[in-house]
């Protein structure tokens, strides 16, 4: 039985993202790369397509079954980190969170459920208190409510959801933007109650674009590029696609929302079709691409509560040689490697093999569209 294709490049970008995201929250610098979760959420359109697009008669309950395995025993431990660092913030008062409130938030979140409560005393609380990141989390099993539909729907549908998107994603950034007294595009919406609608369009579009690109890539649309990957594979290209998914994520300061339109409507979709038509080539190129994404995930689960629990020890500690950013980063990747290998990993494959049956693999075959598209 054939076995899915793996897109490792696809891997490694996901991994150089969640890095960005983590330097952003540990050190206050790539201050733009908001622009990670939106190439996040195509990876993950990508990537469930490919995992998931010619098994679409599983059935929405098996496939998110499946997802809430995947996603959820990182999501909790990140967010037991994050009520942790919560407490401690609240005992050092570091933080307006009530105790009633951080009680409360860990009721809802811990059901994968934004809390929305009580935001009147406390402007601008994130969703999901304990570790705001995961507000993507939640958005992402959103739209994968939506993915069986969408694989299934013609290639003409897909363009028009993409597309419809991308536009509401723009009429909201303005609509928010009046309301915050400017004139413009707000953008990085979903993380909080007042700008929570916005993450739909944001992940919609997303999700939706991956699946699309996974689509053409399927049809053949990208051939030709897969002839220049292989002719250029193995003679840094795979450093060259990282470093321009990094400019892609961190633009200059000063750079605003019409860069991040152009972002995730361009350069994060052409660096994802030129990464699935590369294969690493070499034990060290494939291994680095490996292990980027197989860390992607518990790093984007952990970071921020381990920012936070350093700072908070930073600011008891003092004189010491490390600053607190480098320290943060470390102990997250190193957390990131244990947690997976010792806890993430067991618990998985103890939830598949208590809750799932085996899927067979069959690859997507091409079906006529009835849209004529």
């Amino acid at each position: 039985m054939p076995q899915p294709k793996r897109y490792d490049a696809l891997d490694g970008m996901r991994g150089v993202a969640a890095i960005c995201v983590m330097v952003m929250h540990a050190s206050g610098a790539l201050g733009n790369s908001i622009i990670a979760v939106d190439l996040f959420f195509i990876l993950s359109g990508f990537v469930i397509a490919h995992s998931y697009g010619g098994r679409v008669d599983m059935g929405l309950g098996k496939f998110m079954r499946r997802r809430l395995i995947r996603l959820y025993p990182m999501f909790l431990l990140g967010m037991a980190l994050g009520w942790l660092s919560l407490a401690v913030a609240h005992h050092l008062g570091t933080t307006s969170i009530s105790g009633r409130e951080i009680a409360a938030s860990v009721l809802t979140n811990a059901l994968y459920l934004p809390y929305v409560a009580q935001q009147a005393i406390v402007p601008n609380l994130p969703i999901f208190p304990a570790n705001p990141p995961a507000w993507s989390l939640f958005f992402e099993l959103v739209a994968n409510l939506f993915f069986l539909p969408l694989m299934i729907s013609s290639r003409r549908f897909k363009i028009l959801f993409v597309t419809s998107s991308f536009a509401m994603i723009i009429v909201i950034g303005v609509l928010t933007a009046l309301g915050q007294g400017r004139i413009g595009i707000a953008t990085n919406a979903g993380w909080d109650p007042q700008n929570v609608i916005g993450g739909l369009p944001r992940v919609f579009y997303g999700f939706g674009c991956g699946v699309l690109l996974y689509v053409f890539t399927q049809s053949g649309a990208f051939d030709g590029l897969r002839r220049i990957g292989e002719a250029i594979s193995g003679k840094t290209w795979l450093l060259f696609l990282f470093v321009i998914s990094i400019f892609a994520i961190v633009p200059p300061h000063g750079v605003g929302a019409l860069y991040y339109l152009f972002a995730i409507g361009a350069l994060c979709t052409c660096g994802i079709i030129f990464g699935s038509q590369l294969d690493p080539a070499g034990g060290v190129e494939l291994a680095v691409c490996k292990f980027l994404g197989w860390l992607s995930y518990p790093i984007y689960c952990l970071h921020y509560p381990i920012v936070v629990l350093t700072q908070a020890f930073y600011s008891r500690v003092h004189g010491l040689p490390v600053p607190p950013y480098a320290t943060a980063c470390f102990l997250t990747i190193g957390m990131a490697i244990l947690t997976t290998k010792f806890y993430e990993e067991p618990v998985r494959s103890w939830l598949a093999r208590r809750f799932l049956e085996r899927l067979p693999y069959r690859a997507l075959a091409p079906v006529p569209d009835p849209a004529g598209a």
